[in-house]
Order: C-alpha cells, then structure tokens, then sequence
C-alpha cells in the first residue's frame, strides 16, 4: 500500500495544502511551527479518524488541538494505492465524531464504495489504531513502543483468535483491577480490631452497667423497706394521734362534765348551806329579836306617851308628835320584823332538806364517777407529744429517694438495653467482616491463581515467536554502532538491558538510546504484524536526539527499508536530513 498524493482543505494550520508523494523515501524539510506534526497527524487520521474526546488535558484532543485556525471545513483527503485499486479517502470533521463526513471512492470505477463499520486503516492493515500508532507512525519525540492485543495477536499468528486474545487481556486487566478493587475495599484488619475493641468495651460497659443496677436496685429495695417501715410508723402514730385526739376529745367532754357537776353540786351545797342557815343564823334571829325589842319599846313609849298625854303630864303637841314619830318607828320595826319573818318562813316551807340532801349525796356520785373516768382516759394519752409530721416528712423524703433511684435505674436499664443492641451491632458487624475477609482473601487467592494460569498461557504462546522476534530485533540494532548491545525482548515483548544484577529497564538509558532502541523495536514488530499489506512508515524528526554516528547507522536503516515500505520522513534542519 502507498500514498499517491494528499490535500489538506483546512487542518490546524495547514490550509489549501496539497502533496504529491513516490515510492520509496518521501523527504520533507520545514522550518518548526511549519506543521510538520499537523501534517502526520492528518494522515493518520485520513484512515483511522480522530478519537472521541477522553479525560485529560484538552491540549491532547486532536479535535480540539487540530481544530482549523483559519476556520473553515475540517478535514480533507488522500489519494492512495492497495492491491493496484486506486482509491480516495475524504474526511471532514465535527467537534465530537458524530458530525464526521467519511466517504472512499474508487477511483477506477468512479464508485463510492460501501462504508464497514470498522476503521478504513484496520481494513487495509489488519491493525487497530493503537497497533499502527506503535508500529509505523513515529510521532515527535515520543515513539516508545508498547505491545497491545493486536501487536501480540499478528506476532504469534493467532490473528483469527485476536478477540479472544484481547478478551485474555481484558480479562486479567479486569482480574487485576477486580483484584485490587477487593484489596481496597476488604475489611481491613485495623476494622477488624476496631470492631473486637468496641466489642470488648460494650462488654466491659455492659458489666459496669449491670454492677451499677444490682447496686441500684438493693438501694431500692433498702429504701422500699424503709418506706414500708416508715409507712407502718406513720400509720401507727396516725391511729395513735387519732386515739389521743379521741381521749383529749372524751377528756375536755369530761372535764366539761366535771365543771358542770362541781358547779351543780356547788349550788346544791351552797342552797343547801343556805337553806340551813337561813334557818340557823344567828343574825337574822338577832335582827329579829332586836326589831321584836324595838317594836315592845315602841308600843311601851306609845302607852307611856299616851297616859303622860291623857294625864297632862306632857304637852299634846309634843305628846302627839312623839306618838306619830314612834309610831313611825313601830310601823318600820313591824314591817322589818314580819318581812324577815316571812321570808325565813318562806324558804323553809319551799326547801325540802332531805330532798336536797339526796340531789346533793347523787351530784357527788356523779362528780366522782367523772373523776374516775378522767382518770382513766389519762392513761390512754401519750405523755410524749406525737409529731405525726416529721414521719410525714421523712416518708416523702424516703419516697423521694425511691424516685430518684427507679429514675436512675430506668436510665441503666435503658443503657443496658443499648449497651445490648451495639454489643448485638458489633458482634454481626465483625463475624459478617470476618467472614467477608475470609471471603475476600478466598476470592484474591482464586484470583490471582486464574491471573497467574492465564499470563502463563499467555507466555507460553508467546515464548515460541519470542525468539524470533529477538532475532529480528537484534539484526537490526546490531547495525548502529553501541558498544554495549546486551538488550533482550521478554516474553511479553518488553525491551530490557541484560547486567549482573538482572534485567533493567532501558527507560534508564540516555535519550538517544531508547529512542534507537524503539525505533529498532517497532522496524521489528512491523515485519511482524502487518501481514495483509505494507503500510506506509511515518518518521516526524526521529532521529533529532542521535549525534552524527547514529545518525549515519539510522540513515542506512531508513534507506534500506523504503526499498520496502513507502516512508515519509520529514524533519525540521539539515543534519536530520537523509536524502
């Protein structure tokens, strides 16, 4: 296969270019900024497209790093030979490959052909994207070679197995990725011990938690039995206040009684000192005899008046005004003497003494009955004041207490309750995260078994190319002129530098030597892998970084293989050119 000629309508800075290119070696020589790399990222695309925008720096979308400076269609086409059928190959380009117009017209019959769905470059080569980006097409200063699917499918000739084989990568990337996912989110070991800790603690809160109810509840039950003894003492001074109340009730009725039957029996006593002694006084009897005396006087003083009168012995004036004065007196000691009289009789006939004397001798009886049961009820009166009270008090405060305690133990028995529930949390939580890391680590072990049979299998096939692959490697590399040329293919095609201590990356050497060592990596891999037709080869400034006896060695390498292959190499000063 080789390009005839392309035309660049308008891609990146390159706007209404055209090129005509030959068999063999295509030299172009441009200044820097002139759009060299523009131009061998045309042409890739011409057959494998542009990508679809990926994560990462925007500056390495093409469709946005290409995008036309001077606006404009984006795209344009290639003119080229396969198989003696000459073709042309037009793109344009939208901001996302949805809005890409992709036509292939043949142009010995003028026909447009029919479009596969799989890329126009993989159709004539047999190689994917990434396997002619690996192989054939160098970009600038960064054409490190690394082996994918299809590199490996086309080198150990299982081409027809090519999707299994991808499916084999696929599958240990998902292995390893699967492998890794379980590592990070396996119940790690610190959780493990986290769980047992919290476990252990629980427990331990658990038994302080039960201590402390134990400890509350015989509290409760001293101060319950306190209560009950409190209740009893203040129950008995109850009744016991209630009698004494009854017996002061029943003793101030009795000493009422009492008051009343010494006041009555008082009266009968007095009456009856009185009835006697209005009998026997001396007083009233000395009244009466002096009235009786005054009254014989008067009438004799009268009789005496009257003969001195009748006799003329006195004058009757004096006569007659001394019988009016001691008659006076005598109607005065009558009255007197008769009132007394009468009255004396009086109470005398209206008192019975021996009546009065029975009512007294029963007011007596009665009196000193009351006195005995006064007596009597005094025994029944506490001596002590009763202060019902302070056991009142104290019963409230016990009842308090109690309170505060079954406040307290419903607060533990709620925190036992919890204590119970994380206890229950923790002890699933770490036998299911025991189990699941036991399960994990029987799954990374399975795993990683499967991952070890496969890249054996996978070794195995590729052992039996590898050496002919290190053949083709080291023909080449022989050529340029290191004196240190110990460099190997491994058997997943990785270029590795032989020393005592084992095998080293030869990401390690200068620039200039891996950039030869890529170059002669993928000169090797494309002899390999593309089988259905010669591609064309792309240099962009390869070989910038080798001094001149490189260069030379590299000059020879190149002139050798586009007797071969169509190459367009191009660079940017004179000491890079090859032609």
């Amino acid at each position: 296969m080789k390009i005839i000629k392309l035309h660049i309508e308008n891609f990146g800075k390159l706007h209404n270019f055209d090129l005509t290119l030959k068999d063999g070696i295509n030299q172009i020589k441009n200044n820097n900024g002139w759009g060299k790399t523009t131009l061998s990222i045309f042409i890739k695309s011409m057959f494998y497209g542009l990508p679809a925008k990926s994560r990462g720096d925007e500056i390495k979308y093409e469709r946005t790093r290409f995008a036309p400076w001077q606006g404009g269609n984006f795209g344009g086409y290639i003119e080229f030979e396969d198989n003696g059928i000459i073709y042309r190959v037009t793109r344009l380009f939208g901001k996302v490959p949805e809005d890409d117009s992709y036509e292939l017209l043949n142009l010995n019959t003028s026909k447009i052909e029919k479009i596969e769905k799989i890329p126009l470059g993989e159709q004539i080569f047999g190689v994917g994207v990434d396997s002619f980006v690996m192989t054939a097409f160098f970009p600038q200063l960064n054409y490190k070679s690394e082996i994918n699917n299809n590199i490996t499918a086309s080198l150990t000739g299982a081409n027809k197995y090519q999707d299994d084989l991808a499916k084999i990568e696929n599958a240990l990337k998902s292995l390893k990725d699967k492998k890794n996912y379980i590592k990070r989110n396996s119940v790690k070991k610190e959780q493990l011990e986290y769980y047992k800790s919290e476990l252990l603690n629980n427990n331990a809160n658990l038994l302080q938690t039960e201590n402390k109810i134990k400890d509350i509840e015989r509290k409760r039950e001293e101060e319950l039995r306190k209560i009950v003894d409190l209740n009893d003492t203040y129950e008995n001074e109850k009744k016991k206040l209630e009698k004494n109340n009854e017996n002061y009730l029943q003793k101030e009725l009795i000493n009422q009684k009492l008051i009343e039957s010494s006041k009555k029996l008082k009266d009968l006593n007095d009456k009856y000192l009185c009835v006697t002694q209005n009998i026997n006084d001396s007083k009233t009897n000395q009244k009466l005899k002096i009235l009786g005396i005054g009254i014989v006087v008067c009438i004799l003083f009268l009789i005496m008046v009257i003969i001195f009168s009748v006799f003329d012995k006195i004058n009757w004036i004096i006569g007659g005004t001394s019988i009016g004065i001691v008659l006076a007196f005598l109607i005065f000691f009558c009255c007197y003497f008769f009132k007394l009289l009468n009255l004396k009789t009086k109470n005398f006939k209206n008192i019975n003494i021996k009546n009065l004397l029975v009512e007294i001798n029963k007011a007596k009886k009665e009196h000193e009955s009351l006195e005995k049961i006064k007596d009597e009820s005094d025994e029944f009166i506490s001596p002590e004041h009763i202060d019902i009270n302070s056991s009142l008090i104290e019963l409230k405060n016990s009842e308090i207490v109690l309170s505060g305690f079954n406040k307290e133990l419903e607060i533990l028995m709620q925190k036992k309750e919890d204590i119970f529930e994380k206890i229950d949390y923790f002890q699933q939580v770490l036998n299911n995260s025991t189990q699941d890391r036991e399960n994990d680590f029987s799954r990374i072990e399975l795993i990683e078994k499967t991952i070890n049979f496969l890249e054996i299998a996978r070794d195995n096939v590729s052992q039996r190319y590898i050496s002919e692959l290190n053949e083709n490697f080291k023909n080449i590399f022989d050529k340029f002129k290191i004196e240190d040329k110990n460099f190997i293919v491994t058997n997943n095609f990785q270029i590795y530098k032989q020393s005592p201590q084992g095998l080293k990356s030869f990401e390690y050497e200068s620039q200039g030597i891996k950039d030869i060592i890529s170059f002669c990596q993928r000169l090797s891999l494309i002899e390999k892998i593309f089988k259905e037709s010669k591609p064309f080869i792309v240099l962009d400034d390869t070989f910038v970084n080798l001094d001149d006896n490189m260069f030379d060695c590299a000059k020879e390498i190149v002139n050798y293989i586009c007797k071969s292959y169509q190459v367009i190499y191009i660079c940017c000063n004179e000491r890079c050119k090859i032609l």
